[in-house]
């Protein structure tokens, strides 16, 4: 079985969305991302939905190809973490700086989806959901000069 087809599969399950639509949702985001976007709101996804539901693509995506690269490392807890951290801060300053928030929002959700202890997995989406929340509310924490 395809990742694709994992994916249409699992994806059915938890989001009951019916697979004719998904497949049209992997063409979009293989051959057409700006429909994507298009192709949700007609399906009336949530963005909390739809953001899983793309992480989850990403994650089927790329299972077997992240696995063939990391199969030959042997690294350190210490190694890991400077491995991970660089990745993940490489990836985001390459980015727009409207796009950084829900781009950290979807690792940690990709992270949380792959991890094995539940309150841990709870932790790193509600996280996730901070991040996505709207600037004027996730900013509380921050002092006037940080607002600015």
């Amino acid at each position: 079985m395809s990742w694709v087809d994992k994916f249409l599969t699992d994806a059915e399950k938890m989001f009951q969305i019916p697979r004719r639509e998904l497949e049209k949702f992997v063409v979009y985001m293989a051959e057409n991302p700006e429909k994507v976007q298009e192709w949700a709101e007609q399906l009336q996804i949530s963005d909390t939905d739809f953001l899983m539901l793309s992480t989850i693509y990403t994650l089927y995506k790329t299972e077997e190809k992240v696995i063939n690269i990391l199969s030959d490392m042997e690294l350190k807890v210490d190694e890991a973490i400077g491995l991970i951290s660089t990745a993940a801060a490489n990836l985001l300053n390459a980015l727009p700086q409207e796009d950084r928030r829900v781009v950290l929002a979807q690792v940690l959700l990709a992270i949380a989806l792959q991890t094995e202890d539940a309150g841990l997995r709870n932790s790193l989406a509600e996280y996730a959901k901070i991040l996505l929340a709207p600037e004027d509310e996730s900013s509380h924490a921050e002092g006037p000069e940080e607002r600015r």
